[in-house]
């Protein structure tokens, strides 16, 4: 077998169990109180630092479904948990960008909005509509 292909598959392995209920309560009782994942400490390999960036990858993911910013549907396919990951960092440069920009503004003086202002449409496809209640 070809050196590539175990690569391949020890990270799928490791995105799989990083994923699991076991290691993501692992992982959140490591963040706060400090239990002990693996044995060495120091000096992790880069299997374990890769299999730590991807408990933190979902449990990132799984706080955003718990929060209602998304849909649990998101959670069923390794395409759509990156496609969400990848827009919501998207996202949030944009509005990182529109925050340092000054507000374009009329000769009345009142802000105008801008393009930053509104939605994608890729919102829709991870977003749980907004419900409207009714007064």
């Amino acid at each position: 077998m070809k050196r590539t292909n175990i690569l391949t598959i020890l990270y799928k392995l490791a995105r799989k169990l990083a994923k699991s209920n076991k290691y993501q309560f692992l992982y959140s009782q490591y963040k706060e109180s400090g239990v002990r994942i693996f044995e060495n400490e120091c000096n992790l390999t880069s299997y374990q630092i890769t299999f730590l960036q991807y408990l933190a990858f979902y449990s990132n993911l799984q706080m955003a479904v718990y929060m209602d910013e998304v849909s649990e549907i998101v959670l069923d396919n390794d395409i759509y948990e990156d496609a969400y990951t990848y827009y919501k960092q998207k996202n949030r440069k944009k509005e990182v960008r529109a925050r340092n920009t000054p507000l374009n503004k009329t000769s009345s003086g009142k802000p105008v909005r801008t393009n930053l202002d509104a939605k994608s449409k890729t919102h829709i496809v991870f977003s749980k509509p907004q419900i409207k209640r009714r007064s």
